[in-house]
């Protein structure tokens, strides 16, 4: 049973890769004017592509603290602040008791952010140093 959960994620996890991957090489394709159709030049590119990823997954030793600097940094910021920040600015007509309530979920994300952020620096600085 394992084994197939095991060859079941590893499928999952290539196939969307393939999806994940793709916006970005059609991004820089569009960038350097390389034509959509199937050619050396798209070839070349995508290989790059993946020469750089392959790359910088074998130079950082251990990912997981640069994976919590994006957490939490960015990832908090787009999901527990922003959206209830703009809330607040779009809505004219908000009650007091809600306003009051948005700003504190903001302030804990805030800080949530903010401790998490230097959390994994402090990781990311055991891990090169």
């Amino acid at each position: 049973m394992l084994d197939i959960v095991l060859v079941l994620i590893t499928l999952h996890l290539l196939l969307s890769f393939v999806i994940v991957i793709n916006p970005v090489s059609q991004s820089f394709e569009e960038f350097l004017s390389i034509p959509q159709g199937f050619g050396v030049k798209r070839c070349l590119l995508r290989t790059a592509i993946m020469c750089f990823i392959l790359g910088i997954g074998e130079l950082i030793p251990k990912f997981g603290p640069i994976l919590s600097l994006n957490g939490g940094s960015t990832i908090t910021a787009l999901t527990f602040v922003f959206p209830r920040l703009f809330y607040l600015r779009i809505e004219r007509n908000i009650p007091l008791h809600i306003k009051v309530f948005l700003y504190e979920l903001i302030a804990v994300g805030i800080f949530g952010g903010v401790a998490s952020t230097y959390s994994a620096i402090n990781d990311i600085r055991k891990v090169f140093s």
